[in-house]
């Protein structure tokens, strides 16, 4: 007879670190539904630091919220898609209010909830972070709207359904100073906002990514950053910025501890070469990545003395030239600061193999997609790193 079938395979067991933080991934608790127990679910979730939630049942989220009001050592929380219309505003408020990191991606909330929310972080509230994405808080009364956020460190607003008198209540607070260090805005319209106050207001953060606003408004502000220099990351993605003097572009961008260009920035020759003169002599840029940018045109000394000084570097589909990528590979093997190095669509054939296994086996992380990398380079690379390697990524 055939034999008997195999048995079926024992249920997943979900195991969770209660000592160090942990961040529940989205598929475990897509899955999570085979725990009927709401309570248990609660409990077990409330004991963790860093708990990210999506797809549950709304008397699971209630039981996890109303187990959290009581005790929870959860710093961390990220809720996504869900309808919390049926919740208690106190509840809600309360809940969150008590965290320091939130992020409500996509969730069906009420004006009472977000009403009660921005109050109680207005009043008392043990939040550094917080990210509202595709959540409603046109309700939110302009003057509540601006002193809750103003007493967070870190803001992402994205997609909120908002009003102008909001945004423009927020810059004149941030004008004068808040709390807040990372202010993050997209898909805003911005230009209701006073160029000058939208330009003080900005100046006095630590980083800063928008989206949406005015020339006007891109000249004033790169103008006061020329004067005050706090700011060290500036995200622009989408914004023309053409239209900058070369001179003070590359000033303010070469000051910048994390820069980032891509195609919709229309960065125009003059300015690259501007940027990459003045980086090439900064000791404040760490970071640069580079998206869909032609930097053909670039000295290739310029371009490898520039790069080799920062620690991080991310170049996408740059296109560089052979004379660029032999400099800049050469440069490296004799002497870089570079740790993490992500290398994209251009070619690096040209690159002798015991040079470009050298350099890569030196770093610490290293991302290589594209590059027409050929058999000997590829030998070279991992007989190197089978011996003496620096490599942990």
């Amino acid at each position: 007879p055939p034999p008997p079938p195999p048995p079926p395979p024992p249920p997943p067991l979900f195991f969770f670190n209660q000592t160090t933080p942990y961040a529940m991934l989205r598929s475990l608790v897509g899955s999570e539904m085979c725990i009927r127990d709401r309570d248990i679910f609660a409990r077990s979730l409330a004991k963790l630091e860093e708990v990210d939630v999506e797809g549950g049942t709304f008397t699971q989220i209630e039981a996890l919220f109303t187990e959290m009001s009581r005790d929870t050592r959860v710093k961390k929380f990220r809720l996504a898609r869900h309808n919390l219309s049926e919740m208690a505003p106190k509840l809600f408020a309360g809940v969150l209010s008590k965290l320091t990191d939130v992020t409500l991606l996509c969730n069906k909330t009420t004006r009472d909830q977000m009403e009660a929310l921005f109050s109680k972080i207005s009043d008392q509230s043990f939040l550094k972070r917080i990210n509202l994405s595709e959540v409603s808080v046109s309700h939110v009364g302009r003057g509540l709207f601006a002193r809750a956020l103003a007493k967070i460190e870190d803001v992402t607003l994205r997609g909120n359904y908002s009003d102008s008198n909001q945004i423009v209540e927020l810059f004149d607070a941030l004008e004068f100073g808040t709390k807040v260090k990372k202010l993050s805005l997209s898909f805003y319209d911005l230009s209701h906002v006073d160029a000058g106050q939208f330009s003080r207001a900005l100046s006095r953060l630590v980083e800063v990514d928008l989206r949406g606003f005015t020339d006007v408004q891109t000249q004033a502000l790169f103008t006061e950053i020329s004067l005050t220099p706090q700011l060290k990351k500036l995200g622009l993605s989408g914004t023309n910025l053409s239209q900058l003097d070369a001179g003070l572009f590359s000033r303010v961008m070469a000051r910048m501890g994390y820069v980032v260009f891509t195609s919709s920035n229309c960065i125009t020759t003059a300015q690259l070469e501007a940027f990459f003169t003045e980086a090439a002599s900064s000791t404040l840029l760490k970071t640069l990545e580079i998206r869909d940018v032609n930097l053909s045109t670039l000295d290739h000394e310029v371009f490898s003395q520039a790069v080799t000084r920062l620690e991080e570097v991310k170049l996408w589909q740059a296109r560089l030239t052979q004379d660029q990528v032999q400099s800049l590979f050469t440069a490296m093997s004799r002497n870089t600061k570079i740790k993490k190095l992500y290398f994209i669509g251009s070619n690096v054939s040209s690159v002798k193999p015991q040079v470009l296994a050298t350099v890569l086996n030196g770093l610490d992380e290293v991302t290589i997609d594209h590059t027409d990398i050929t058999r000997d380079q590829a030998k070279a690379f991992f007989s190197g790193m089978s011996g003496n390697t620096q490599l942990k990524e």
